[in-house]
């Protein structure tokens, strides 16, 4: 998913891949640090508008590059209800 969001250099594998729990995932692509998660952890403690609060973010040095949004009732935590 990270390399695909950089098409133009298709021939480079993503390296030093890191899972950060509870933030996101790191890889380095082209010598090009990218970040994929919560968006604090995205922008590096930059501070970013709060309309990406509640977003997922791809992001490098620059900035954020992708926000992506779940729809408000996907991340329900209700259990299903019983079709009794």
């Amino acid at each position: 998913m990270i390399a695909a969001a950089h098409p133009d250099r298709s021939g480079d594998s993503p390296a030093s891949v890191i899972s950060h729990p509870g933030l996101g995932v790191s890889a380095a692509i082209g010598g090009r640090e990218l970040r994929l998660g919560r968006s604090d952890f995205a922008v590096a403690g930059r501070r970013i508008s709060s309309d990406y609060d509640d977003a997922v973010l791809l992001a490098d040095d620059t900035g954020p590059m992708a926000a992506f949004r779940c729809p408000s009732d996907c991340a329900s935590t209700r259990a299903p209800r019983s079709t009794r």
